[in-house]
């Protein structure tokens, strides 16, 4: 179980799941703020993720390609 950043309660786990209007179908890319740390990385398409409830927020898990 992962508890969440925000407010520390238990997350629920699920996926993110994208239709053809969502811009990352094809690739997701992380763009790092800082250049020199982390070059921009594409990831896997689909990502396992937790919700949390009560905050509100989702944090998906992907994989670099």
């Amino acid at each position: 179980m992962m508890k969440c950043p925000t407010c520390g309660r238990d997350m629920v786990k699920g996926a993110v799941i994208s239709s053809s209007s969502m811009p990352f179908r094809a690739n997701v890319i992380f763009k790092s703020e800082r250049n020199d740390v982390c070059p921009n990385t594409i990831l896997e398409k689909e990502a396992d993720a937790y919700i949390c409830r009560d905050s509100g927020q989702v944090f998906a898990i992907y994989k670099v390609k």
